[in-house]
């Protein structure tokens, strides 16, 4: 089932509604990282790729049990029916050549994936021991302005300096170093939020088959990938993303995790599917 993708803060308005179209699962209202009001609703700019959870894996109201999406209790926690249905059929024609069902990517030249839906492309890491290497880890500081940087034996923290943001070591100078070269012809990457890199994971992976499409995004280590995500409150912390089994933890911005980048494209969106009569 498709599901938009979450916003960071809620603000409280009137529903925000579920609309479809082509691949895509829009939550209107919700824009900036906000729940903003219902004269948003009507045009809808978030798409969100198939979270891999097929129509028989549906929540219900009062339980945690998954049910079958058209099952009452589903109907009374969701009333989106109309609009799975939908996006459900195209599991059973959608070819899986471009990833797969709920995804479609395609080859850049240069060493980059599109991902049609949401219009973000990203790196593809490489296996040679060059800079962009599957098993390159790296520390997230990304200002010395704050005290990002925790000495695990002490525990105290400290600001770090401009020449440990900078090095190849860490995701910003990474980041740098993939824009100087021009990755794909590009020269705008960046860090991903946590939303972005939950967009490319598979929930419907079972272990310990890998919860992302090893065609499309080869040498991808099943550990822990870097966001561009804060952690409110603890400057020392960060966002990360357990290419494991899809969690979202926090960790030390000093810890060594993996880095995958992104950069924003041109979504490919088609009408496809159309939004129920009530647009619910």
């Amino acid at each position: 089932m498709r599901i938009g993708l979450k916003c960071a803060t809620k603000v409280q308005t009137s529903s925000c509604r579920v609309y479809s179209s082509s691949n895509v699962v829009w939550l209107c209202g919700c824009v900036l990282g906000k729940f903003q009001s219902d004269a948003l609703l009507a045009s809808p700019i978030i798409p969100a790729n198939d979270t891999g959870i097929p129509f028989s894996q549906c929540n219900q109201k009062d339980s945690n049990e998954l049910v079958v999406c058209s099952n009452t209790g589903a109907m009374a926690l969701h009333n989106v029916h109309a609009v799975v249905v939908g996006l459900e059929t195209k599991e059973t024609i959608h070819s899986t050549s471009d990833g797969k069902f709920g995804v479609s990517f395609s080859s850049v030249a240069g060493g980059c994936v599109l991902d049609n839906i949401t219009g973000l492309m990203w790196e593809v890491k490489t296996a040679d021991g060059g800079l962009r290497d599957w098993n390159n880890t790296y520390t997230n500081f990304d200002s010395t302005a704050a005290a990002q940087k925790h000495n695990f034996a002490s525990g105290a923290l400290s600001n770090p300096i401009q020449a440990e943001i900078d090095t190849p070591g860490d995701s910003v100078g990474f980041k740098n170093q993939v824009n100087m070269q021009g990755l794909c012809d590009f020269r705008d990457w960046r860090l991903p939020t946590v939303d972005e890199l939950q967009s490319i994971l598979d929930y419907s992976a079972a272990s310990p088959e890998p919860p992302f499409d090893t065609l499309w995004l080869p040498n991808t280590v099943n550990n822990y990938f870097w966001s561009a995500s804060s952690f409110v409150g603890d400057s020392d912390y960060a966002w990360i993303v357990d290419f494991h089994d899809g969690s979202v933890i926090d960790d030390f911005r000093s810890f060594s995790g993996h880095v995958r980048l992104v950069r924003a494209g041109k979504p490919h969106i088609s009408n496809r599917y159309t939004a129920s009569v009530d647009k619910k």
